[in-house]
């Protein structure tokens, strides 16, 4: 009788220490309420005998002990877990918060220097940039299907020349199958470029040439962009001339029409010769609207 007290007090301390420990989490509490029913035992078988109670008393410090060693166990597995999670929540709010890139849409007819500007605005940028074009992902696309020399067609003007009545009518076929064929896949490329661990401030399409080209990009803006800013670039005819252009049916083709009455945010006359007049005007036209 008397090691009853004994045992029912420790009983009751061990529960509420059961109770504690088993609350830092729900897999633990399955392991708390196991230990807490071999105490009960213990106790149970206990209460009525005073020969026992010394050795009662020894297995009540026993479960404390593993107690203790559990209470330890689990809250150094919670501070991990924790200091995990807060890692991983820390690199989802610095991803989540960096600034979204501004977008510049270039377009222009052949031979006005579109690829001349936007290389001239990537160094005058100041901030992380990359350029990417529609006719890019065309020509990587159809020498792909044609077994061309992606680097000529890239580079060599006489040698994509050559090949563009088979590339626009690849083109032509691609968009009646799928309109949004080519939109896709430029989209595919920001969205990889934008997935880097160090992101690009500004993408530059250096030659929109649909309506549709546009719209898609500002259908993403709230995603994708911070600002979409669309710039036309023109030259005269001679200056084109002198540049490589010959006149032909192709400047009928609708991809060299479709927005020649879209209203741009801002137009460059690029008839210069040389590279201080594009520096001057990027200067003051185009970098006021990318940090504004």
């Amino acid at each position: 009788v008397g090691s009853q007290p004994l045992a029912m007090r420790g009983l009751s301390g061990l529960g509420a220490r059961f109770r504690q420990v088993a609350s830092v989490s729900s897999a633990s509490r399955r392991l708390a309420l196991a230990i807490g029913a071999s105490a009960c035992f213990g106790a149970l078988v206990a209460v009525g005998s005073v020969a026992e109670c010394n050795s009662d008393a020894q297995r009540l410090q026993r479960l404390e002990a593993r107690v203790d060693a559990l209470e330890k166990k689990l809250k150094q597995e919670k501070k991990t877990r924790l200091g995990d999670l807060q890692a991983i929540c820390s690199a989802i709010e610095t991803r989540t918060h960096l600034k979204k890139p501004v977008l510049v849409c270039f377009s222009g007819k052949r031979s006005t220097g579109k690829s001349f500007v936007t290389a001239i605005l990537q160094v005058q940028a100041g901030v992380p940039n990359v350029s990417l074009a529609f006719a890019d992902e065309c020509k990587r696309l159809y020498a792909e299907k044609a077994n061309l020399d992606l680097k000529r067609l890239m580079t060599d003007w006489k040698y994509k020349d050559s090949h563009r009545p088979g590339m626009t009518q690849f083109y032509d076929e691609a968009v009646r199958k799928d309109p949004s064929y080519f939109h896709k896949a430029v989209a595919d490329r920001i969205f990889r470029e934008l997935s880097k661990p160090e992101p690009p401030e500004l993408v530059i399409v250096s030659d929109c040439r649909f309506p549709e080209e546009i719209a898609f990009f500002k259908e993403q803006r709230s995603e994708m962009f911070s600002k979409i800013i669309t710039i036309r670039v023109t030259a005269s005819d001679e200056v084109r001339m002198r540049r490589g252009w010959k006149p032909g049916p192709g400047d009928l083709h609708i991809s060299e029409i479709a927005l020649d009455n879209y209203k741009f945010d801002l137009y460059i006359p690029n008839n210069f010769s040389g590279k201080e007049e594009i520096n001057n005007f990027i200067r003051k036209e185009i970098l006021p609207q990318l940090h504004h």
